[in-house]
C-alpha cells in the first residue's frame, strides 16, 4: 500500500532503505503516509515544510527530523527547491538488535547536529552491493544515528502523536482499499467514528486535503499508473479508478497532476 511506503524493503535481514530526494516549487508534495518504522529526514539544500498530524516544522539545510514508526506525516515546498537525505528502518531491525524504542519520549523532533551529517554521508558513499561486513558497518553507523536520536528523548508524552490520529489513519487505509469505488463523506466520518462536520475540520487539518479533494487526487495518480505502467487504455483507467463521468475525470486530473493524461482512449 502507498500508504506505508515501503517500497524498496526487500531483505528482511537488512529492513532499511536509505536514499536521497528532491522537490521542487509548485511541483507535487510527499503525500500523506506513515511507515512502520523510524525515518529520518536531513536536510541537505534549501527548504521544506514538513508536517506531522497538525505539527509543521521548517526544515533548512543542516536540520534533521525524526519521525517515529506510525505517524503520519507529508512534505512540501513554499520557497526554493529542497534536496534531503532520508532513510527509514523497520522496527524488525531494532528488534533483531534486542533495542526497544519508545518515540512517545521523544522530546527533540528537529535537530541540528554534525555528527549525523557525517553518518550520513558514510551511509551514502557505502556501497549499493550486499555483503556481511557492508551490513555490519551500516548497522554501526545506524545504532550511531539512532544515539543521536535518544539523547533527545525525555519523559514519555501522555498522548503519543500517532495514537491521536489513528480515526484518519484508518479511513486512508479505507479509502486505499475502496477509491474505485463510490465513496460518500458520510460514510467516511463513520468509519472515523466522527460526525460529518468534525471529521471534515480534522481530516483537512492532518492531509492539508478535504475528502474529495484526496480522493480525487488519489484517484488521478492511480490513473497513471494504470496508464504508463500498465499500458491501460484511459478511459478504462479512469472508470476503474472511480471516475464515473469522463467529462470530470479529464478536468480532475488536469487539475491535480498538471497535465492531460497520457494514453489511448478505448
Amino acid at each position: 500500500m502507498y500508504y506505508e511506503n515501503l517500497q524498496g524493503l526487500t531483505r528482511p535481514e537488512f529492513p532499511v532503505i536509505f536514499r536521497d530526494y528532491r522537490l521542487d516549487p509548485g511541483g507535487p508534495e510527499v503525500r500523506l503516509h506513515w511507515h512502520e518504522g523510524m525515518e529520518l529526514i536531513h536536510v541537505r539544500r534549501g527548504q521544506c515544510v514538513l508536517v506531522r498530524g497538525t505539527r509543521k516544522d521548517l526544515l533548512q539545510a543542516g536540520d534533521t527530523a525524526v519521525i517515529g514508526s506510525g505517524v503520519m506525516h507529508r512534505i512540501y515546498v513554499e520557497g526554493e527547491k529542497v534536496v534531503y537525505d532520508y532513510f527509514i528502518a523497520e522496527d524488525s531491525l531494532w528488534q533483531q538488535m534486542g533495542i526497544s524504542l519508545d518515540f512517545s519520549r521523544l522530546n527533540t523532533p528537529v535537530f541540528r547536529e554534525n555528527r549525523v551529517d557525517w553518518a550520513l554521508n558514510e551511509l551514502f558513499r557505502q556501497p549499493q552491493s550486499q555483503s556481511t561486513s557492508l551490513d555490519l558497518q551500516r548497522k554501526g553507523l545506524l545504532l550511531f544515528l539512532l544515539g543521536a536520536v535518544v539523547e533527545g528523548w525525555g519523559e514519555k508524552n501522555q498522548v503519543p502523536e500517532e495514537g491521536q490520529f489513528a480515526p484518519i489513519q484508518k479511513v486512508i487505509r479505507y479509502i486505499e482499499r475502496h477509491y474505485g469505488e463510490a465513496l460518500e463523506v458520510e460514510r467516511l466520518a463513520e468509519e472515523a467514528g466522527y460526525s460529518k462536520y468534525y471529521f471534515c475540520r480534522r481530516f483537512r487539518q492532518v492531509t492539508g486535503m478535504t475528502p474529495v479533494e484526496y480522493i480525487n487526487r488519489l484517484r488521478c495518480e492511480r490513473v497513471r499508473i494504470l496508464t504508463s505502467v500498465e499500458g491501460l487504455p484511459v478511459t478504462q483507467a479512469a472508470r476503474q479508478c472511480g471516475f464515473s463521468q469522463l467529462s470530470h475525470f479529464y478536468r480532475t486530473f488536469r487539475k491535480y497532476m498538471g497535465t492531460p493524461p497520457e494514453g489511448q482512449a478505448e
